[in-house]
């Protein structure tokens, strides 16, 4: 089940795992944040499995100004694999283990319910 959730809780819960990311960007690779995070969660993302939403958008937040940040803009690509924005191709890689455990286990859960 979905819950809303204040203003403070999720700004507090992005701020937590943009600190994550923070150290992250130090042990991956250049190219780790390189893919359209949409199209990933429209691939991957298991309806069936009662995943809570909340931390996978908080998740999805925190990826996408990580991309603002390393790249200068949220990477979205067209049907023939290329950046909108800059147009050049995206060679995303296969999703990595951790990218799909992610996903099964439900994302980094930055905080805990109060």
């Amino acid at each position: 089940m979905n819950e809303k959730h204040s203003f403070m809780k999720i700004m507090k819960d992005l701020v937590d795992s943009l600190r994550f990311h923070k150290h992250n960007q130090t042990q991956v690779s250049n190219d780790y944040y390189l893919y359209d995070r949409s199209r990933f969660m429209s691939m991957y993302y298991d309806m069936n499995r009662d995943l809570e939403t909340y931390h996978t958008d908080i998740e999805t937040l925190s990826t996408l100004i990580v991309q603002l940040h390393k790249y200068g803009h949220i990477i979205h690509i067209d049907d023939d694999g290329k950046d909108i924005r800059t147009h050049k191709v995206i060679e995303e890689k296969k999703h990595t283990n951790k990218h799909i455990k992610e996903l099964k286990n439900g994302f980094n859960k930055v905080s805990k319910k109060i």
